[in-house]
């Protein structure tokens, strides 16, 4: 099995180094920037954009952009698997997942995560180091759990929701999708799909379109 990074920037790196780790074979990254094309990334080649995805000699693929690209990251997996490529999940070996939790395809799972019992993990979520997601807890597609969150039991967060590093989220909280929580937020109410919030406890800033 070949894997090709889609995205070469600084989340394209940490996907690397997980790779690596795991001992996988690595055809090289895909990177809508034109400057990075041919250069050698930590010893990979940036190989084209994403254009040439059918062109790849691979057969399964992982994200390699971040944050800031919610819909981009969305559309760039829905787009890999048109073109007949797999999802590959980077697990990291000290990450706890319970057997019970269910888990998506395409995910990217950093060191001394814990995912309990009966938790639902969608496709293309990310969940950084540290991070806890209780029991029966469902975090939607094309998520972005930064580092140090803690989302207590039956929590809910919809699709590409980006929470900031070291935020808390009490337990049976419903968050919408394409919510942004701000870094260090404490969660005790529901928030509705396309807010911004920040603070402690937290409060809605804004939405967004």
């Amino acid at each position: 099995m070949k894997i090709v990074i889609l995205g070469a920037g600084e989340q394209g790196k940490l996907a690397l180094n997980l790779l690596k780790q795991e001992k996988k074979k690595v055809a090289g990254f895909l990177d809508d920037n034109k400057n990075l094309a041919g250069r050698s990334i930590e010893g990979v080649k940036v190989l084209g954009g994403t254009d040439n995805l059918k062109a790849v000699k691979a057969d399964s693929f992982v994200i390699g952009i971040g944050s800031s690209s919610m819909g981009a990251r969305k559309k760039l997996f829905e787009t890999a698997i048109n073109a007949g490529l797999k999802p590959y999940s980077l697990v990291h070996k000290t990450a706890f997942i319970d057997k019970t939790v269910k888990q998506g395809n395409g995910l990217t799972i950093f060191p001394n995560v814990t995912v309990n019992m009966g938790a639902e993990i969608g496709n293309d979520v990310i969940i950084y180091s540290g991070s806890v997601v209780e029991h029966e807890s469902i975090i939607g597609d094309h998520c972005y759990i930064s580092p140090g969150v803690n989302l207590a039991g039956n929590v809910k967060v919809g699709e590409g929701t980006f929470i900031g590093i070291g935020a808390n989220v009490i337990q049976h909280i419903n968050i919408g999708r394409n919510v942004i929580i701000g870094a260090g937020a404490v969660v005790l109410e529901d928030v509705p799909d396309n807010a911004v919030i920040a603070g402690v406890p937290a409060k809605i800033l804004r939405y967004q379109k």
